[in-house]
């Protein structure tokens, strides 16, 4: 499927299924505006949401510094063009260990799916790169690479909805 025009001038080539939530995918890429965090913005720790530049490359958003970092050639860049991962209302975020299945998993770009540490506290979210078979974390002014035991990635579920039974009169 061709990107649209939008998706062109972000700088990465996002296909028609990562767009909005109204069409029934359960995330959608919400812009930054004046460091205010979405509703139903993705967390991955008590401090850490995961964010996207413009050039497509997964990073985190740091609550108490109101910064957003990105792992990029062996360096930590801050950043202030970049976007939330937003759930629809009907989703849920679900972190599986290792490598994604790259049919399932959330897309920042085209090559780029969405992780997040597990060797840490802070669970830093990262990417994966799936051309080349390698997982970034944006941590202490660095670009650190993980190990599969050493990251999950992102699966977004629509909720099940479970109702109660009715009691018998």
């Amino acid at each position: 499927m061709p990107p649209t025009q939008h998706d062109k001038s972000l700088g990465a080539t996002l296909y028609s299924w990562q767009k909005p939530v109204s069409n029934g995918d359960g995330w959608f890429w919400e812009e930054a505006s004046e460091v205010v965090i979405p509703a139903g913005a993705v967390k991955t720790s008590d401090r850490m949401y995961v964010v996207r530049s413009a050039a497509g490359d997964v990073g985190k958003f740091i609550c108490n510094e109101g910064t957003a970092k990105f792992p990029a050639y062996g360096k930590e860049r801050t950043l202030g063009d970049f976007e939330f991962l937003v759930l629809a209302d009907n989703a849920e975020a679900v972190w599986l260990l290792g490598p994604p299945s790259l049919d399932d998993c959330v897309w920042a770009s085209e090559r780029m799916a969405v992780i997040r540490a597990t060797d840490h506290p802070d669970r830093d979210p990262g990417k994966f790169i799936a051309d080349e078979n390698s997982a970034k974390i944006p941590r202490n002014r660095k670009e650190v690479e993980l190990q599969p035991e050493d990251y999950e990635h992102l699966v977004v579920r629509h909720r099940s909805r479970l109702y109660p039974a009715l009691a018998a009169p």
